[in-house]
């Protein structure tokens, strides 16, 4: 990935230890998951590096035959906004709510 290659070429000027590799969060992530932000066990960062070890997991050490590894792989290719919506499931009432409210 070209951004790893960067951040490899980086490593001798700079500290890059602390460098998660890019996530791309749709704006309506920070509406919808207002609330669950708002809160310390919910923090941004914390949920992105949930998010990339999730992705990132070895998944040739769990799986027991190839079409395993093939499934889990294609299991692990999704967005981070869906990746949140498997762990908190946001209350789209509230946020409708919340939307019409500023109308």
């Amino acid at each position: 990935m070209w951004f790893e290659e960067e951040l490899e070429k980086m490593k001798e000027e700079y500290d890059v230890s602390h460098m998660e590799n890019i996530t791309i969060i749709n704006i309506d992530v920070f509406i919808v998951y207002k609330d669950l932000l708002q809160k310390s066990e919910g923090s941004l960062d914390k949920m992105i590096s949930s998010y990339h070890k999730y992705v990132s997991e070895n998944i040739a050490k769990k799986a027991r035959t190839q079409e395993e590894v093939i499934k889990m792989y294609k299991d692990r290719i999704i967005s981070f906004e869906y990746y949140l919506s498997t762990k908190h499931s946001p209350d789209y009432k509230k946020c409708l709510c919340r939307l019409l409210k500023h109308m």
